[in-house]
C-alpha cells in the first residue's frame, strides 16, 4: 500500500505540473507513478504465480493508463492537453479507490493456473486502457465543439483508441470463455461477476461503434455516449473493491 500512496503523491503532482506546461518534469513524475504502481503490481503477481491474482485490474489499469501518458506525453494542443488532465485524473482516482478498498487478501483460484486466464486479464486491462482514453478525448471535443458542430476533426483520434479497446475487450472476453471452459466445463460463469461484465461492456461499445459507423446518431450525441462508456469501464470494476480499510496502518 505504500508504493500506491507514493504513485498517488506522483500522480498528484504531475497534475499540478500539467497546469504549468512543464513537459519533462511532468513525464518524469507521471514515470514515477508508473513505476511505484508497477513495482506493486508486479510483487503481487509474482506471490500468485503461476495462478492469477484476480483482482488486480485496477491496480493493472492505473499502469497501463499511466504508462499510455508517458508515451503519449501531455500534447501541445489544448484539447490534448485537456485530455492528459482527465486521465491523469482518473490515475488517481484509481490510486485512492486502491488505498481504501485493498483486495490483497485475496487467494488465487487453482483453476486460475492456466495462459487463458492471464490473457484474459491482461487484454482486459489494455482494452480499459484504450477505452479510457476514448472517453476522455471524446469528453473534451463534446465541451470544447461548438452546439451543432460535426466535430469531424476530432473523430479519427476519437474512434482509433475504441476499435483498439474493442478489439482488446473481444480478444479478452473470447480467452475468459476458455478459461472457464477449461476450469468449469462453461464457456460462462454467470455467477463471475468479472467475466459477466466484460460481456456488459463488450455488448454496450458494440452498439456503440455500431451507431457511430452507420452514422444513426449525430457526432455530438455519440461523444456523450462515448464518455459514458467511459464511466462504464470504471463501473464494472467494482468486483475488485475489498472492504473499506485504512490505506496505512496508524
Amino acid at each position: 500500500m505504500t508504493l500506491f500512496a507514493g504513485a498517488l503523491a506522483a500522480h498528484g503532482a504531475a497534475l499540478l505540473v500539467s497546469r504549468q506546461r512543464c513537459a519533462m518534469l511532468w513525464r518524469l513524475l507521471t514515470l514515477a507513478g508508473v513505476v511505484f504502481s508497477g513495482l506493486a503490481v508486479a510483487g503481487q503477481y509474482r506471490q500468485a504465480w503461476p495462478m492469477l491474482p484476480m483482482y488486480l485490474g485496477m491496480p493493472a489499469l492505473a499502469v497501463l493508463l499511466g504508462s499510455c501518458l508517458v508515451i503519449t506525453g501531455p500534447g501541445e494542443e489544448t484539447d490534448a492537453r485537456a485530455a492528459s488532465r482527465i486521465l491523469q485524473g482518473a490515475c488517481i482516482l484509481l490510486c485512492i479507490v486502491i488505498l481504501l478498498f485493498p483486495k490483497d487478501f485475496y487467494l488465487p483460484l487453482l483453476r486460475s493456473a492456466t495462459p487463458w486466464a492471464h490473457l484474459f486479464f491482461v487484454t482486459g486491462a489494455l482494452a480499459r486502457t484504450f477505452l479510457l482514453v476514448s472517453a476522455a478525448r471524446a469528453l473534451v471535443a463534446f465541451v470544447r465543439s461548438p452546439a451543432g458542430s460535426g466535430v469531424t476533426r476530432q473523430a479519427t483520434t476519437i474512434m482509433r483508441p475504441s476499435v483498439w479497446g474493442f478489439s482488446c475487450l473481444t480478444l479478452s472476453m473470447f480467452c475468459g470463455e476458455l478459461w472457464s471452459w477449461l476450469g468449469w466445463g462453461t464457456p460462462v460463469v454467470w455467477h463471475d461477476p468479472a467475466i459477466t461484465l466484460v460481456m456488459a461492456l463488450w455488448f454496450y461499445w458494440l452498439f456503440l461503434l455500431h451507431l457511430t459507423w452507420a452514422g444513426v446518431r449525430a457526432a455530438r450525441p455519440r461523444l456523450v455516449l462515448h464518455a459514458i462508456g467511459g464511466l462504464l469501464v470504471l463501473v464494472t470494476m467494482h468486483p475488485d473493491l475489498g472492504p473499506l480499510r485504512l490505506p496505512l496502518p496508524r
